[in-house]
């Protein structure tokens, strides 16, 4: 299901500049929450549905509190959020 590419290495992503980097941190919350909401969907029940549900309101939380200027923050949630949307990606087979 995603089609982000994140940088093998870290030290990629504090190499650019810092609105770029920005919106590849955005990037990577629109792929996650588009995981969230297929999962929501294609749940089994109503309680893994909220569980998706509740997820993805998480992240969008986080996604509103991050700073853009806080560059160790951004790319922590960068490196977080495309770890989990490939793992559910694996997981749930959706590639």
């Amino acid at each position: 299901m995603t089609n982000l590419q994140i940088p093998a290495s870290i030290r990629k992503l504090e190499e650019l500049e810092t609105s770029v980097l920005f919106d590849v941190a955005s990037q990577a919350a629109t792929e996650l929450g588009g995981t969230y909401v297929w999962l929501e969907d294609h749940a089994g029940s109503e309680s893994e549905a909220e569980q998706w549900r509740a997820a993805d309101l998480q992240l969008r939380r986080e996604r509103r509190e991050l700073h853009p200027d806080d560059r160790e923050a951004v790319i922590a949630a960068v490196c977080r959020w495309g770890s989990e949307c490939r793992r559910l990606d694996e997981q749930h087979g959706l590639r």
